[in-house]
């Protein structure tokens, strides 16, 4: 499990922290490195949940593309309540949101 150089971190919020070594446990089962693309930093959509730390995106370009559902079919059925969702673009990841985070 790593951090694409250049990710900011700061701002994470716990629910993401709890998720993380998760995703990065099935990664591994399947064969992968789990690398953790963008948290709070990046280019995303004004409602993003990147903005106040209750989302993340993963790589999956190194990922076999008949591995990725897989993957996140699993990661889904161990985390039930997030959502996960297998994206293209700006390039391959996978995004991961932990919907209704309550900030205090």
């Amino acid at each position: 499990m790593r951090i694409k150089p250049g990710v900011r971190v700061k701002g994470i919020g716990p629910e993401m922290l709890f998720a993380w070594p998760v995703i990065a446990k099935v990664y591994e089962e399947f064969g992968y490195e789990c690398v953790g693309t963008s948290i709070s930093d990046g280019r995303h959509s004004k409602n993003s949940g990147h903005h106040c730390g209750e989302s993340m995106d993963f790589r999956t370009r190194h990922v076999k593309p008949a591995d990725r559902p897989k993957i996140r079919r699993e990661c889904a059925r161990r985390l039930p309540g997030y959502i996960f969702k297998l994206k293209t673009k700006p390039a391959l990841h996978m995004h991961v949101r932990c919907p209704g985070r309550v900030l205090i």
